[in-house]
């Protein structure tokens, strides 16, 4: 996956690896493999580690500023597809809130949550915004899971 996105992406694009493996084991675990680190020309890999369902964790990274998150099923709890399809939503859920959190919003006539009855269209209204500044591509293992998903878009 890595050699396709440093095929297609424009030289000096960043690909930012988050999970629990430390760096040094992840790197092996790249080189073991095929990847040749050293021969990547466009894309510069950025390591940081950390739970992907943990809110302070994601809160570390500069979220707002991605164009594109790809999440990927977690290999660590493959043997439950519901729970790996739990996590996946679970971070896409919390990187979308961070996202709405720490974007401008459009609508300048908005009332702060703090003075608000809170509403779920006004949550929706924040996804949506956030949405529009960055793509999230979720890995989802099971079809009644995907379904649940498209009926919520």
């Amino acid at each position: 996956m890595i050699m396709v996105l440093e095929a297609l992406l424009a030289p000096g694009s960043e690909l930012w690896m988050f999970n629990e493996v430390p760096e040094k084991d992840r790197e092996r675990k790249l080189t073991d493999g095929g990847l040749d680190i050293s021969g990547l020309e466009n894309i510069k890999l950025v390591h940081h580690v950390g739970n992907a369902v943990i809110r302070r964790h994601l809160e570390g990274l500069p979220l707002e500023t991605f164009d594109s998150i790809l999440i990927l099923a977690d290999e660590s709890v493959e043997d439950s597809i519901v729970h790996s399809d739990s996590r996946s939503l679970a971070t896409l859920l919390l990187i979308r809130d961070i996202q709405s959190k720490r974007l401008p919003h459009k609508d300048s006539r908005s009332i702060p949550l703090r003075h608000s009855v809170f509403s779920q269209s006004s949550w929706i209204r924040e996804m949506q915004q956030a949405s529009d500044r960055s793509i999230i591509i979720s890995e989802i293992l099971d079809s009644r899971t995907r379904n649940l998903v498209s009926a919520l878009e």
